[in-house]
């Protein structure tokens, strides 16, 4: 059986991403960042397990297999829900519905906590406008001001959530401030403008 994930898109219905091997979805995974997984736990007689550690912690993860016993590791690694093969549509839509019960509402309320200089600073998500990074270190902008810290862009990428998007190497932007773009720009408010990449080309569209 194929492991099949599943990426939940910026206003935009499920695009689905199949992997036919742990390496390709190791590959998947070090690419793009996903809402919802489907995981089959014994894959070619080798176990997924192996791959939990790459998969961010904002992820759902759902595994899929034959075998009960499992189970409580399953639960050991934070899954979301475990279905048993041959999977009943009456439970998948039992899982989906309560998976979309959770997402259907943006939180607004959503912070980040950022240290500089040894203190640690609380943001609303909300009011980021987009994240710059150089190295080591990340410049996280608002509509009020801007904080170094050092973070990497790639590992501030999950505690975003789904309205951040990259753009560029060296960019992470928030979809709800983006007024358009062409192909070598992108155009924020507050007459922010900054370079986008023709991977953040893709990555905006996908």
């Amino acid at each position: 059986m194929e492991i099949l994930l599943k990426k939940l898109m910026y206003n935009r219905p499920f695009q689905n991403d199949v992997a036919s091997s742990l390496d390709e979805t190791k590959a998947l995974l070090s690419q793009h960042q996903y809402d919802l997984i489907f995981l089959d736990i014994n894959f070619k007689g080798i176990s997924s397990f192996s791959v939990i550690d790459e998969i961010p912690k904002t992820t759902k993860l759902i595994f899929v297999t034959a075998y009960s016993e499992h189970a409580i590791e399953a639960i050991r690694s934070n899954a979301f829900d475990y279905l048993l093969k041959p999977v009943k549509e009456m439970e998948l839509s039992a899982c989906l519905n309560r998976y979309f019960s959770l997402i259907n509402l943006p939180d607004s309320s959503a912070m980040i906590h950022i240290r500089e200089k040894g203190f640690t600073r609380m943001f609303k998500l909300s009011d980021i406008t987009h994240v710059k990074g150089n190295g080591p270190y990340s410049t996280i902008f608002t509509k009020q001001e801007q904080i170094t810290t050092v973070r990497t862009l790639k590992s501030l990428i999950p505690e975003l959530g789904q309205d951040f998007v990259r753009i560029h190497k060296s960019y992470l932007v928030n979809r709800n401030f983006i007024k358009g773009f062409q192909k070598d720009q992108i155009f924020l408010t507050h007459n922010i403008c900054l370079p986008i990449s023709r991977t953040g080309l893709k990555n905006l569209s996908s």
